[in-house]
């Protein structure tokens, strides 16, 4: 089997995150369909050649889903912002 490396965008790291949160109900696994999309918040909609194409699923389970994709960016981008204002600060001080 070929090893495939990991996605290096941000947006392919979030694309890949929806298609592994997606499930493909086979029709019968014994929920009915309300039970089902509530077990199951994001369904296939679609694949292409094997692929995950298209999802429908519940606003809320998407945004879980990606969360963890981004947080830690977010959360590192937003100390180096928070670094940089203090050191922007800090040159604009007058020294005596």
């Amino acid at each position: 089997m070929i090893a495939t490396p990991p996605p290096a965008s941000l947006a392919e790291r979030i694309a890949q995150a929806i298609r592994d949160a997606a499930y493909d109900c086979p029709g019968d696994c014994g929920l009915d369909e309300r039970d089902c999309d509530a077990q199951h918040p994001i369904q296939v909609a679609a694949c292409h050649w094997s692929t995950v194409a298209s999802v429908y699923g519940d606003i809320d389970a998407l945004a879980a889903t990606v969360l963890p994709t981004v947080e830690a960016e977010v959360v590192a981008r937003d100390a180096e912002i928070t670094r940089l204002r203090a050191e922007l600060a800090d040159a604009r001080t007058p020294t005596s």
